[in-house]
């Protein structure tokens, strides 16, 4: 949890607490089911305040205000820790929105489940090689077929 809470702060600098909760939502049956997380679904929210608390108490964020966080400094050795856990889960993020990008592009009920599994493995595959991407879960088979699982 404490990686999909970085990832929030990839591309965004400052984020108030009901944008970080509401992406951590969205995403959250997804890796509960990967990653086996104990919290149900509706107590989400609570643990992902519980863990801002603890992050920004580590300076990996930083507290604004009451409803704003925001990452450190580029450069600082806490904004390289904030980077380096955000990158944990990020293959599987990539992953997943790959597999959201192959859907939208092939339109709804146009592939078979079997069909959709192996489009997305072949296309993780592919990718991989073209960005030298190592991570073993960028195109593992079962990772593919569980989130494909998740979202019917």
């Amino acid at each position: 949890m404490p990686s999909l809470i970085a990832c929030c702060f990839t591309n965004a600098h400052t984020l108030d607490r009901k944008t970080i909760n509401k992406y951590i939502k969205i995403i959250y049956p997804f890796v509960k089911k990967e990653f086996f997380l104990p919290w149900s679904t509706n107590k989400i929210e609570d643990v992902t305040e519980s863990l801002l608390s603890e992050i920004s108490s580590t300076e990996l964020l930083i507290t604004v205000d009451a409803d704003t966080l925001t990452r450190p400094q580029p450069g600082s050795e806490q904004h390289a820790q904030l980077t380096t856990l955000a990158q944990i889960i990020s293959p599987i993020l990539e992953l997943y929105y790959m597999i959201f990008a192959l859907l939208a592009e092939t339109g709804s009920n146009t592939l078979s489940r079997d069909r959709l599994e192996e489009l997305c493995y072949l296309m993780a595959q592919r990718l991989s090689l073209m960005y030298e991407n190592n991570s073993p879960d960028f195109f593992d088979k079962k990772l593919i077929a569980n989130f494909i699982n998740t979202l019917i």
